[in-house]
């Protein structure tokens, strides 16, 4: 057919994804405290969220973040001509474009229709809008203004640039921000993926416990949640109504994992 259109490799890298039905307590113990010092934490912080996670709830948090991962991998298994790797197994870069995800994000499924072929060499990164599902905030859902800045779902980076040596400077958002000032990047207009900020995810949590790292707060903090997501209006979703089935599962969820309320 006319006008030929050359095959994209179009590459998704998640970032930290723990196989949460099969890990280990003692395996994540030590994956955690790697992640935490990562991103400048105390190294216990996500056990004992976990720990206190597990006290307050039926459903484990194990059992919650495969759940969320399961609801984001159905995003992604709709993104046409893409293939999925972890970033332990990212062990060469082929010709593509890859994008850098956490392994709860959404993705838009024609996402690979703004990226050409001859963009590989013609630029070094990508970068498009942000937004936030995010059950602390007024409005469920939060586009942010477009800037220069590098979110956790909102940038890709061509082979032209990456490779083994590179990598360690674009693959977690806030390092890639800086990088990307030494680059060309070609800057959409769109918004083409979504953070899903739940009650589960590190930062989400570290905010709402601050002052007190209790059961009942933390029961509070999905109560709080959940009762956000009665507000959820679907109906005016626009150019993101792709993501309605997601965040209605997340809502569905939250529901249950309130139910299991122990005490």
């Amino acid at each position: 057919m006319w006008p030929f259109k050359p095959k994209l490799n179009f590459y998704v890298v998640l970032r930290q994804s723990p196989n949460w039905d099969t890990i280990t307590i003692q395996e994540f113990e030590q994956q955690s405290k790697a992640f935490c010092r990562l991103i400048g934490r105390p190294e216990n912080l996500v056990n004992e969220i976990v720990q206190l996670w597990n006290q307050s709830f039926g459903i484990s948090f194990f059992e919650t973040r495969q759940i969320l991962k399961e609801i984001a991998q159905s995003s992604l298994k709709k993104v046409k001509n893409v293939k999925i790797i972890p970033i332990d197994q990212l062990e060469q870069m082929n010709s593509g474009i890859y994008l850098f995800i956490d392994d709860d994000d959404w993705i838009q499924p024609n996402i690979t229709d703004f990226f050409t072929k001859q963009d590989i060499n013609s630029f070094d990164g990508y970068r498009w809008g942000s937004v936030n599902f995010d059950g602390r905030k007024s409005e469920l859902v939060v586009r942010r203004s477009f800037d220069e800045t590098c979110f956790t779902n909102n940038y890709a980076v061509s082979s032209r640039y990456l490779n083994p040596q590179s990598l360690d400077s674009v693959y977690q958002h806030w390092i890639a921000t800086g990088s990307f000032q030494q680059l060309h990047i070609k800057q959409f207009s769109n918004y083409l993926t979504v953070t899903n900020k739940h009650p589960a995810s590190t930062v989400y949590l570290e905010n709402s416990l601050a002052d007190d790292f209790s059961p009942k707060r933390l029961i509070t903090v999905v109560s709080e949640f959940n009762q956000k997501m009665q507000f959820l209006d679907t109906a005016d979703l626009a150019e993101l109504s792709w993501a309605k089935p997601y965040m209605q599962q997340t809502r569905d969820f939250y529901k249950k994992l309130l139910a299991s309320t122990k005490g």
